[in-house]
């Protein structure tokens, strides 16, 4: 099933959003679930699938918090390794 929406009906979809940014994420995780394919097409014909953009800033996402998660283990362990030799030092 193809239904072609024009940008207005989006721009205004958008607009709606900046007042109930939750009818936006219902949307998503609807169309998400029902296995509906939504697709862009750009002015210069390029088309791109929603889906896999979601996919890919998840994938993003996972990734900065795997870093964030690694660099706070690293200087909790710094930090610990630093008191334990100060206090080594100091008895």
């Amino acid at each position: 099933m193809l239904i072609d929406i024009p940008v207005t009906a989006g721009i205004a979809a958008g607009a709606v959003s900046l007042f109930n940014p939750l009818l936006i994420a219902v949307g998503a995780i609807t169309a998400v679930v029902s296995k509906i394919k939504i697709e862009i097409e750009r002015p210069d014909g390029r088309v791109e699938v929603v889906e896999d953009i979601v996919k890919e800033k998840v994938e993003e996402v996972k990734e900065n918090i795997k870093d964030t998660v690694d660099d706070f283990k690293n200087t909790f362990n710094e930090k610990f390794k630093n008191d334990e030799e100060s206090k080594d030092e100091n008895e």
